[in-house]
Protein backbone atom coordinates (compact mmCIF):
# COMPACT_ATOMS: atom_id res chain seq x y z
CA UNK A 1 0.00 0.00 0.00
CA UNK A 2 1.37 3.62 -0.61
CA UNK A 3 1.23 6.60 1.67
CA UNK A 4 -2.13 7.89 -0.60
CA UNK A 5 -3.89 4.38 -0.31
CA UNK A 6 -2.99 4.38 3.66
CA UNK A 7 -4.12 7.89 4.19
CA UNK A 8 -8.01 7.13 2.41
CA UNK A 9 -8.33 4.08 4.45
CA UNK A 10 -7.40 6.40 7.79
CA UNK A 11 -9.55 8.79 6.52
CA UNK A 12 -12.64 6.12 6.33
CA UNK A 13 -11.91 5.05 9.41
CA UNK A 14 -11.89 8.41 11.34
CA UNK A 15 -14.83 8.96 9.24
CA UNK A 16 -16.83 5.91 10.58
CA UNK A 17 -15.55 6.43 14.16
CA UNK A 18 -16.53 10.08 13.83
CA UNK A 19 -20.30 8.74 12.79
CA UNK A 20 -20.64 5.91 15.94
CA UNK A 21 -19.37 8.07 18.69
CA UNK A 22 -21.98 11.14 17.11
CA UNK A 23 -24.52 7.87 17.24
CA UNK A 24 -23.30 7.16 20.88
CA UNK A 25 -23.92 10.82 21.55
CA UNK A 26 -27.78 11.28 19.97
CA UNK A 27 -28.81 8.38 22.09
CA UNK A 28 -28.03 9.88 25.31
CA UNK A 29 -28.91 13.10 23.85
CA UNK A 30 -32.38 11.93 23.23
CA UNK A 31 -32.93 10.47 26.55
CA UNK A 32 -31.64 13.48 28.51
CA UNK A 33 -34.21 15.35 26.37
CA UNK A 34 -37.15 12.96 27.12
CA UNK A 35 -36.18 13.30 30.56
CA UNK A 36 -36.09 16.79 30.82
CA UNK A 37 -39.61 17.34 29.01
CA UNK A 38 -41.12 15.21 31.75
CA UNK A 39 -39.96 16.90 33.75
CA UNK A 40 -40.60 20.15 32.69
CA UNK A 41 -44.20 18.50 32.37
CA UNK A 42 -44.53 18.01 35.96
CA UNK A 43 -43.28 21.64 36.59
CA UNK A 44 -45.77 23.08 34.75
CA UNK A 45 -48.60 20.47 35.93
CA UNK A 46 -50.95 22.23 39.10
CA UNK A 47 -54.39 20.97 39.78
CA UNK A 48 -56.96 23.16 40.70
CA UNK A 49 -57.61 24.96 43.87
CA UNK A 50 -59.12 22.72 46.24
CA UNK A 51 -62.55 23.20 47.36
CA UNK A 52 -62.78 20.68 49.88
CA UNK A 53 -60.66 18.94 52.79
CA UNK A 54 -60.73 15.55 50.68
CA UNK A 55 -59.48 17.41 47.56
CA UNK A 56 -57.05 19.55 49.70
CA UNK A 57 -55.15 16.46 50.99
CA UNK A 58 -55.12 14.90 47.69
CA UNK A 59 -53.87 17.90 46.38
CA UNK A 60 -50.75 17.20 49.07
CA UNK A 61 -50.32 14.00 48.12
CA UNK A 62 -50.40 14.88 44.48
CA UNK A 63 -47.71 17.63 45.25
CA UNK A 64 -45.60 15.05 47.29
CA UNK A 65 -45.81 12.52 44.92
CA UNK A 66 -44.85 15.20 41.91
CA UNK A 67 -41.69 16.23 43.77
CA UNK A 68 -40.59 12.99 44.21
CA UNK A 69 -40.71 12.36 40.81
CA UNK A 70 -38.93 15.67 39.53
CA UNK A 71 -36.09 14.96 42.28
CA UNK A 72 -35.84 11.25 40.58
CA UNK A 73 -35.92 12.39 37.01
CA UNK A 74 -33.28 15.37 37.97
CA UNK A 75 -30.73 12.53 39.51
CA UNK A 76 -31.32 10.38 36.05
CA UNK A 77 -30.30 13.30 34.03
CA UNK A 78 -27.39 14.17 36.20
CA UNK A 79 -26.63 10.67 35.45
CA UNK A 80 -26.76 10.47 31.70
CA UNK A 81 -24.93 14.37 32.04
CA UNK A 82 -21.98 12.80 33.60
CA UNK A 83 -22.21 9.45 30.99
CA UNK A 84 -22.41 11.51 28.15
CA UNK A 85 -19.08 14.52 28.81
CA UNK A 86 -17.03 11.52 27.72
CA UNK A 87 -18.73 10.51 25.05
CA UNK A 88 -18.73 14.35 23.92
CA UNK A 89 -14.80 14.53 24.53
CA UNK A 90 -14.83 10.98 22.45
CA UNK A 91 -16.93 12.83 19.49
CA UNK A 92 -14.70 15.68 19.65
CA UNK A 93 -11.54 14.04 19.68
CA UNK A 94 -12.97 11.97 16.58
CA UNK A 95 -14.09 14.98 14.58
CA UNK A 96 -10.72 17.20 14.63
CA UNK A 97 -8.94 13.79 13.82
CA UNK A 98 -11.05 13.03 10.71
CA UNK A 99 -10.61 16.88 9.88
CA UNK A 100 -7.08 16.61 9.90
CA UNK A 101 -6.87 13.57 8.01
CA UNK A 102 -9.13 14.96 5.40
CA UNK A 103 -6.87 17.99 5.23
CA UNK A 104 -3.97 16.17 4.75
CA UNK A 105 -5.92 14.10 1.95
CA UNK A 106 -6.13 17.05 0.24
CA UNK A 107 -3.03 18.13 0.26
CA UNK A 108 -1.91 14.82 -1.15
Amino acid sequence: MTDKTDLAVLCQLAGLTAEKSAARLARIQSLIDTLEGKATDLRRAAPATPVSITEAVMRDRWHRWRTQQITLLNMQVARLQAVAQPQREVHARNTARNAVLEKLSKKR
